[in-house]
């Protein structure tokens, strides 16, 4: 059975003999969904764990790299192709608009064969060449996403998707994000797999995203980041999305067989979009149940709704995320959670004096303002909080400006507990300002 474009993820590992043309199609070669014979070239492309890769005969790059010559760029200049260009497998099965390639390098093998190599920085694998230019509609898999939503969730009693049954879903509408209306959908059902010697059906959750009007993929791309950001702030777990999806079906003309109509032509712009330097961890069990949908879903609207209206909380759980996430040294934690609540409280004043707030001063409100902030500390937890801010911002000076104080400590192993603590209170704080209670 021939691979659909539907069968990858951000994780798939591949090889596929193609034919590629370097030029744009025209309107009449997009309806025949197929390259034409004339000035294609044969080549592979590659997806592995470093990334995607086109290989073409060298003679591309040459003439590309002559016309780049003689045209004003940097040395340092990388190389990418002009319009985007469009392969496809030798089956037809599969195929591939690719939009970002950049040059790599050059070889030549025993048999005196030159190719040149391209990264693929952005490209889509579908089953026509005739995609949409914005996007209306977009589906999201992301890691865990059935485990959350799904088995631990409230959702039961799960039907197959892209079936005759219905799936189990939860619509979420009128939601806005940089004054774009939108609506989230999350579906979850089984999908199948099948080949010619197996047969695989898996539990999946996918989040649908339905746009009130068509938007760039660029602003597909942030608004997707902001929903795993979010999920990652309640899981507390890292989670990637393994998967875009891109477009529609659409349904055409009635096919009609002695008068009767008896279905009607499928017009598929649908795509599975892939996009280099998107976050995507090792892929790792959901372990912390701390706080699970069916607890908030009641909530999850008004949820929703203050995550994607709230740019200063966006942006302190991006520093969260990016200082706890990535494996970056205790001390650089320190001064990346520090700057960010720093930013979040900008402006904000000392009431009697009308000055703005200290560093410590900001970090000391955001303390108080969160729910059950004693619990972080013993019997006298005034005095222990006043000393734990201290500690902190002596040691983001001192790792920021060089400048010793009272109570710097020079062993970093020192700072995990405290900076530790320090994160659970921003976690706990960022949850409290979209109404999330635990």
């Amino acid at each position: 059975m021939r691979k659909q474009y539907s069968n990858f993820t951000l994780r798939s590992e591949f090889r596929y003999p193609i034919f590629v043309r370097l030029q744009t199609l025209s309107p009449q070669m997009l309806k025949q969904n197929k390259l034409p014979n004339k000035d294609k070239v044969s080549g592979f492309i590659k997806k592995n764990k470093t990334g995607t890769f086109l290989e073409l005969p060298n003679s591309v790059a040459d003439r590309m790299i002559e016309r780049w010559t003689k045209e004003s760029h940097k040395e340092d200049e990388d190389l990418y192709n002009e319009e985007t260009w469009f392969a496809e497998t030798w089956d037809g099965a599969l195929k591939f608009t690719l939009r970002l390639c950049k040059y790599s390098s050059s070889s030549s093998s025993i048999n005196n064969f030159h190719q040149s190599k391209w990264e693929i920085e952005d490209f889509s694998i579908s089953s026509s060449f005739s995609l949409e230019k914005k996007v209306t509609k977009a589906g999201f898999d992301l890691d865990n996403a059935v485990n959350w939503f799904g088995i631990n969730g409230a959702l039961s009693g799960f039907g197959q998707i892209n079936s005759t049954k219905t799936s189990e879903s939860e619509i979420f509408s009128d939601l806005r994000f940089e004054n774009q209306t939108f609506s989230l959908t999350v579906l979850t059902g089984f999908s199948k797999q099948q080949t010619e010697i197996s047969y695989e059906q898996n539990l999946s959750t996918i989040l649908i995203v339905d746009f009130e009007k068509e938007q760039t993929r660029s602003f597909t791309l942030e608004l997707s980041s902001q929903i795993r950001n979010l999920l990652q702030i309640i899981t507390n777990q890292k989670i990637g999305i393994n998967r875009f999806t891109l477009g529609m079906q659409k349904i055409g003309k009635p096919i009609s067989v002695n008068g009767s109509v008896i279905g009607y032509e499928r017009d598929d712009r649908r795509e599975n979009w892939f996009i280099s330097n998107t976050f995507l961890p090792k892929e790792e069990k959901l372990i912390n149940h701390e706080i699970r949908y069916s607890s908030i879903k009641k909530d999850f609207q008004t949820i929703l709704e203050s995550w994607f209206t709230c740019t200063k909380i966006q942006v302190l759980a991006e520093n969260y995320l990016n200082s706890s996430f990535y494996e970056v040294p205790v001390g650089t934690t320190l001064v990346m959670l520090i700057s960010g609540i720093e930013t979040f409280f900008a402006g904000e004043k000392y009431e009697n004096s009308g000055s703005e707030l200290s560093a410590k001063g900001k970090l000391q409100h955001l303390i108080k303002l969160t729910p059950d902030w004693e619990n972080f500390f013993g019997d006298s937890y005034q005095a222990e909080m006043e000393e734990f801010s201290s500690f902190l911002i002596d040691n983001r000076v001192y790792r920021t400006h060089g400048t010793k104080r009272k109570r710097v400590v020079y062993i970093e192993r020192e700072l995990i507990f405290p900076v530790k603590k320090l994160s659970n209170i921003l976690r706990k704080f960022i949850l409290s300002q979209i109404d999330i209670h635990f």
